[in-house]
């Protein structure tokens, strides 16, 4: 499993995400539309969403156990391993929004907003600059975990079904965990499902976060700092982690009152430093997401020379 990971990263980081019409991603994200207009209908809300949770996931893993046990062909195996795993991450995906808002800031602050919602699910239309800038590196910083880190973790540990897995579980959140009135019960199962899945990510993400932070930045301590004091500071048992990981590394203060679909939430301030949110910082969260991503690379090849120093890779 160890070469099909570093491949695969290896090829999203060069390439990019395939075009939304054919990534496997969004056709689980129509699957879970069509399951959603059926289950929706209930009158348990939680029921219909704990059965859209079930449905979702086993249908998908259903047809890709079926795809592993048809194909014969070590060759073929081996790419379709490599094509669900690149699928299910995102680096050079989420590095391309942020650098089209960056550029954006300085054309047309309306058509950064446009960039922005791309990315967010946050209210985007009376946002200033700094708005704009503070929301594209917490997506950055909260994408790390979510597109990157916790799918190559569960790839890890699980193989091909613990990678897709997480991807089912993300994206049914990411459509239906919504705490507004639609969503308040039918996408709890989801949402509370995505949380136990990217506790222990989350977390681990420390691992190659801080080692970046101080090699770009000289900012590993006052990460580790920032981390260990805001890490459950948001409402989201989770996102304050990466986010509180960017502010230090960064040295800016991040979080703060943010409107959702007309409804201001309350967040507390994550106060990672004193420098001004500048464009320049987007950049630097760019870079600190990138260079984490292929310190992972690192990691995984010197896990598995360590590791099984007599198994060749199987490039």
């Amino acid at each position: 499993m160890t070469d099909i990971l570093v491949l695969a990263i290896l090829i999203d980081i060069v390439f990019g995400e395939l075009p939304n019409k054919i990534h496997p991603v969004a056709i689980i994200g129509k699957l879970i539309s069509i399951y959603e207009n059926i289950f929706y209908n209930l009158k348990n809300k939680f029921l219909g969403g704990f059965l859209l949770f079930i449905s979702t996931h086993f249908t998908i893993l259903f047809v890709i156990f079926l795809l592993l046990k048809i194909i014969k062909s070590n060759y073929l195996l081996f790419a379709l391993k490599v094509f669900l795993v690149y699928s299910s991450i995102s680096v050079k995906g989420m590095i391309d929004h942020a650098m089209k808002i960056y550029q954006a800031l300085s054309i047309n602050i309306n058509l950064a907003k446009e960039n922005l919602k791309l990315i967010v699910s946050r209210d985007v239309e009376a946002m200033n600059e700094q708005d704009i800038i503070k929301s594209t590196i917490e997506s950055v910083a909260e994408n790390f975990n979510d597109s990157f880190f916790a799918p190559i973790f569960y790839g890890a540990i699980f193989g091909i079904y613990g990678i897709i897995f997480y991807r089912i579980t993300n994206t049914l959140d990411a459509m239906v965990g919504y705490k507004n009135e639609k969503y308040i019960e039918f996408g709890k199962f989801s949402a509370k499902s995505d949380d136990i899945l990217n506790f222990i990510p989350a977390r681990l993400q420390t691992a190659v976060l801080l080692p970046v932070a101080q090699i770009l930045f000289r900012n590993g301590l006052n990460a580790l700092k920032i981390y260990k004091k805001f890490r459950n500071s948001l409402p989201s048992p989770n996102a304050g982690c990466g986010i509180s990981l960017f502010a230090g590394a960064l040295n800016i203060t991040l979080g703060g009152n943010t409107y959702y679909f007309r409804r201001l939430v309350d967040k507390p301030l994550i106060e990672g430093g004193s420098d001004l949110l500048t464009k320049q910082k987007i950049l630097d969260a760019i870079f600190l997401y990138l260079y984490s991503a292929i310190f992972t690379v690192l990691l995984i090849i010197i896990f598995k020379l360590l590791w099984s120093p007599n198994v060749p890779f199987t490039l």
